[in-house]
């Protein structure tokens, strides 16, 4: 006989067996990253509730410790799921035990139905209260829609499964009645499907987020130093150049370059990768955490230091020439690496640019290169006439446009 509860209980499984479906098709072959774990947490969930709806077809054993586990496997995914996402050590200790501790216990009282009730939903409220913990531990300073939704869905969830353990413990008014009354049927259900659609849909949001800022720092950084590529260093400069015209405090910049890659010197520029990550490594362990340093060229760095004058970022400069000296020899006997900077400083005027710092700091490199290298040239001279079109702009210095 087709009653109310197999109904609704059946729906719900065909509603979670889609979900978990389309998420396992959308996470195919991508990062794992949680969206996985969470379409298997919907899996489990549907046949936690296929079996509870075919129950006058099973054993009350395999009902009640079945369902009961399957449920509980359901909420060990999903915390495993949001460790995932946030790339948190996976926490096996509250992920595998539930679901075998509720079995065992299920076990001696699978035939009261209140009792079992009363424990599978103390268990199920216990394991959503611990993802909520999990959940939103790292995020109350930053509250995102899809940290609220999944945290929204999963407080539905546990306010169901309190309110079963309740019933279950007072038998109200009969432990039957849990799956014969409509009034305390429908509205259990329908609620419990809801936050369950409520979570999903927060954590693909969650997920998509997660997506557009990891593809918004991949779109920051060089690939092969790992540090900001062009675009990032410019606009990190020239927020830093409003700030100094604002504040009246001085600031930096130092253009960098191997010189072993400024010179055609055909096996040496096989190594040019190599010897650009060294410098990158180097002028890193050697800066502040406001400094910035960025690629700007083929094989020139950019170093942006805030709050900083020349005579500072000049005695850098000389540091960063002497580790580099201090380096050793490349396999193949290619000569250690040897630095030439450029060194603009000084405080800025209402009506300066970034583009006239890398132009100063630019003509200070060549004037390195010109003595020879493997020296460090400042200069205090922002060369103010070349903005308003006295000299001959290059792409290098005055690119025409960030995009």
């Amino acid at each position: 006989m087709v009653t109310v509860w197999s109904v609704l209980m059946l729906a719900s499984a065909v509603v979670a067996l889609t979900l978990a479906t389309g998420l396992t098709v959308a996470a195919w072959g991508g990062r794992r990253d949680g969206l996985r774990t969470w379409a298997l947490a919907l899996a489990l969930q549907a046949l936690a509730c296929g079996l509870l709806g075919w129950r006058a077809q099973w054993p009350v054993l395999w009902v009640t410790v079945g369902g009961g586990m399957l449920a509980s496997g359901a909420l060990a995914c999903v915390l495993a799921a949001i460790a995932r996402q946030q790339e948190q050590p996976m926490p096996w200790g509250a992920v595998v035990p539930p679901p075998l501790l509720l079995g065992l216990v299920l076990l001696p009282w699978h035939a009261d139905l209140g009792l079992a009730a009363a424990l599978v939903g103390t268990v199920l409220a216990g394991q959503c209260a611990w993802v909520l913990w999990n959940l939103l531990e790292r995020r109350f300073a930053l509250p995102e829609r899809g940290t609220a939704l999944v945290a929204t869905g999963l407080g539905g969830l546990m306010a169901t499964h309190t309110a079963l353990a309740v019933a279950g413990l007072a038998g109200l008014p009969d432990p039957q009645s849990l799956l014969t009354d409509p009034m305390v049927l429908i509205p259990g259900v329908l609620f419990a499907l809801a936050s369950w659609l409520v979570a999903t849909v927060g954590f693909v949001l969650l997920h998509s987020h997660q997506g557009r800022r990891r593809s918004q720092v991949l779109a920051a950084l060089d690939e092969t130093t790992g540090i900001a590529n062009r675009r990032s260093i410019i606009a990190a400069l020239d927020r830093d150049v409003a700030r100094a015209i604002r504040t009246r405090l001085p600031m930096a910049v130092l253009m960098l370059e191997p010189d072993l890659l400024g010179e055609d010197t055909g096996g040496a520029r096989q190594d040019g990768e190599s010897l650009l990550c060294s410098m990158v490594e180097l002028v890193q362990n050697r800066i502040r955490s406001q400094d910035i340093v960025g690629r700007y060229g083929a094989c020139e760095l950019l170093l942006v230091l805030p709050d900083t004058s020349a005579q500072g970022a000049a005695r850098l400069a000389e540091q960063l020439c002497d580790a580099a000296r201090d380096l050793p020899p490349l396999p193949g006997g290619t000569p250690a690496l040897t630095l030439s900077v450029g060194v603009f400083g000084g405080r800025l005027e209402p009506g300066d640019s970034w583009d006239q710092l890398i132009h100063a700091a630019d003509q200070a490199l060549e004037q390195a290169r010109q003595y020879g290298g493997n020296r460090v040239h400042t200069t205090a001279t922002l060369g103010r006439m070349a903005h308003a079109g006295m000299m001959t702009s290059s792409h290098a210095t005055f690119p025409t446009s960030l995009h």
